[in-house]
């Protein structure tokens, strides 16, 4: 596969950081200064170092993005010694302090590690690593990491993701110098179905009158979150969601000058295991501004400062989808563009867009909303000829009231496919077209005819982004 018809665009992919390529995982985001930073980690994609280090990437307008290189390494003596891992930034009084999982010895031990910094590039470990040491009893030493820090009235609090009794849980400690911890209790604990055996990337924040908490679920490798309330230094949730039905992982948040809660995640490949010769492996999401409903469910949507990527627009009538068979629209095509999309479904069983798809439709994707599951799915079963491409359906719940359309989002940057639907339901994936002619754009109703009440899309331009330094 030529990785270059692949490589995103306008999606944040590091500089290769090593000499055999570099794996991008897990985002860290802070605000500070008319900034946003990006810290995420990253390590070698061929096995010449593959501890993982900390990099930095940052923006001023959430669409631009420089690669500041890398600002943690391991210390080969140190509680690091396999890893600098996930964890936080905050700011008080002045100094940055980078709380993050420290990895060492054959069994990976995990402990939680400091480092402070005045420009939020050059850090300093904390001499005394680890900050906390041995988990509580009953937490496994393997699965025990990813500190979420924040003030509360005149103390800090963190939490930390774990595993008890193979059940996922949050733990919480405090402190009131940043430096010294005490454990409290577990914060929450999750179902052996949600979030599984491990609770990763913890990140807990108020969201108008309700705390939000999302956390990655190592067994079903779904970004999970909940909504309800944060008393007495517990959580109670009143109600889960998936936060994206698919390839969407280590979700975490920020709070900009606008007051905007921003979250990003990490898109991994999905394509064999060898990436022959892959530059870089796994990119950025784009940032996705969160709400709560109505309801109390979690919204989410692009930050409206990715419309500045909008070049030339296409726009198509209003038209009727017959029953079976594909219906092409030639005026749009492309594989890096912003596609907004309003379907009444009709009396259809099934009815969406095919993207990415050649002339005689052998390479096709499939979004397709079901009208008796009541779901929205990003169907790869023909994306690709490539045996090494996954082809697979990633599909969630997407439940349309009566009246209501199937109003979409879509956001396509080559090998990337970002998917928004009415607000409430979202899927992200990777595709791998082996055709240089998968650039077409078709739509399909089974079982019934749709209409289409609103289509068009924008060729979306590239940023220079990518650089090593503002």
């Amino acid at each position: 596969m030529n990785w270059m018809f692949q490589k995103p665009t306008y999606h944040f992919v590091p500089l290769p950081h090593f000499p055999d390529g570099t794996h991008f995982q897990d985002v860290m985001p802070f605000y500070a200064r008319g900034v946003y930073h990006s810290f995420y980690q990253c390590r070698s994609v061929y096995g010449t170092d593959l501890r993982s280090t900390n990099c930095l990437a940052t923006s001023r307008d959430l669409v631009h993005w420089v690669d500041q290189g890398i600002v943690l390494s391991p210390d080969p003596e140190g509680p690091d010694s396999n890893g600098c891992w996930t964890g936080c930034v905050v700011e008080n009084a002045g100094t940055f302090y980078f709380f993050y999982t420290g990895v060492a010895g054959p069994k990976y031990i995990n402990t939680q590690c400091l480092a402070t910094s005045r420009d939020l590039l050059h850090w300093d470990k904390f001499p005394q690593n680890p900050i906390i040491g041995i988990p509580p009893e009953g937490v496994g030493l393997s699965s025990f990491r990813d500190p979420c820090v924040w003030k509360e009235n005149d103390e800090w609090c963190m939490a930390v993701g774990a595993s008890l009794r193979e059940v996922g849980c949050v733990l919480l400690y405090r402190s009131r110098d940043l430096i010294r911890w005490e454990y409290c209790h577990v914060l929450w604990t999750g179902t052996p179905e949600k979030p599984g055996a491990m609770c990763e990337c913890p990140d807990l924040f108020p969201l108008e009158d309700r705390y939000v908490l999302l956390t990655l679920g190592v067994t079903f490798k779904r970004t999970w979150y909940m909504t309800g309330w944060y008393r007495r230094q517990r959580y109670e949730q009143d109600i889960w969601g998936c936060a994206d039905y698919g390839d969407f992982f280590a979700a975490k948040t920020l709070v900009d000058d606008k007051g905007r809660r921003i979250c990003w995640g990490w898109i991994p490949e999905t394509y064999g295991t060898s990436y022959m010769g892959f530059e870089t492996t796994g990119v950025q999401s784009l940032p996705r501004l969160l709400s709560l409903r109505t309801d109390g469910s979690l919204g989410m949507e692009p930050v409206s400062e990715v419309q500045a990527l909008r070049d030339r627009v296409f726009s198509v009538k209003p038209l009727r989808i017959p029953e079976k068979g594909c219906l092409s629209v030639p005026e749009i095509q492309g594989d890096c563009l912003e596609i907004e999309a309003e379907i009444a479904a009709g009396d259809a069983e099934e009815c969406g867009l095919l993207i990415r798809c050649t002339p005689d439709y052998v390479e096709q994707t499939r979004i397709v909303y079901n009208r008796k599951k009541k779901s929205l799915g990003l169907d790869r079963s023909r994306s690709s000829l490539d045996p090494l491409a996954r082809c697979d359906l990633l599909e969630g719940k997407l439940s349309l009231e009566e009246g209501e359309n199937l109003k979409l989002r879509i956001f396509m940057d080559r090998s990337v496919v970002e998917i928004f639907a009415n607000g409430r339901a979202c899927i992200t994936g990777r595709i791998y077209p082996s055709r240089q002619d998968s650039q077409g754009l078709g739509l399909f109703a089974e079982s019934g005819g749709a209409a289409v009440t609103l289509l068009r899309a924008w060729l979306l331009k590239t940023p220079e982004s990518c650089v090593t330094r503002f």
